[in-house]
């Protein structure tokens, strides 16, 4: 995926970062202000394309960064203070933080890392906060892999998603992307499709807290 890395850490991991970050850079020039889009707005609109994610019927905020709060049945919350956001994900699932380091990626959370079948280099899911400038020059890249693009809004900021196929080998990895504004940076939030049903639900859980 965008997000991921091949064989050869080195190597992998600057297409990773060029990838992942990339998919930030379009949505930084169309939404460099972060502006909620009222439902009723986008609704009004239906040539834009955007899906509206609500939020589950069971959710609830807490102070810690991750905790097991009463939430969605199946899923705890993750929270964090210092970038503004939590959502809900899978109670099976556990996260590597700030796995890799790059001057352009700010934060990155991926996972499932407990998972029997997980590769680092190529994580299920993968949330980076990035700089805007490096990830316009990348984005082209991104977009030459044939991706389809749609509008998105989440928690009332309106985004991008991306579903494409990346090759890895002798085989092709079908992967969906969401871009969004965060502030002065852009949070890129990215998985498999085979974990598709758990992405919804981080998504239609995700909450921006600034």
């Amino acid at each position: 995926m965008i997000f991921g890395r091949k064989v050869g850490r080195k190597t992998v991991l600057l297409l990773f970062i060029l990838s992942a970050s990339a998919l930030a850079g379009a949505v930084y020039w169309d939404f460099y202000i972060k502006k909620p889009i009222p439902q009723e707005e986008a609704e009004e609109k239906p040539g834009l394309g955007y899906d509206i994610l609500q939020p589950p019927a069971q959710s609830a905020a807490t102070s810690s960064q991750q905790t097991q709060a009463k939430t969605t049945q199946g899923f705890q919350l993750y929270r964090s203070e210092e970038w503004g956001f939590e959502f809900e994900y899978p109670k099976e699932w556990t996260f590597e933080t700030n796995s890799f380091y790059s001057p352009f990626s700010k934060f990155n959370l991926q996972g499932n890392s407990s998972a029997n079948d997980y590769n680092p280099y190529l994580p299920p899911f993968l949330l980076n906060v990035v700089t805007p400038d490096f990830a316009e020059r990348a984005v082209i890249n991104i977009r030459g892999l044939g991706a389809i693009e749609s509008g998105i809004v989440i928690n009332g900021i309106r985004g991008k998603r991306l579903e494409y196929k990346e090759q890895h080998g002798s085989y092709k990895v079908s992967n969906i992307a969401v871009v969004l504004p965060l502030d002065a940076y852009t949070i890129i939030l990215g998985a498999h499709k085979e974990h598709e049903s758990s992405f919804n639900q981080i998504l239609s859980s995700f909450k921006f807290l600034k």
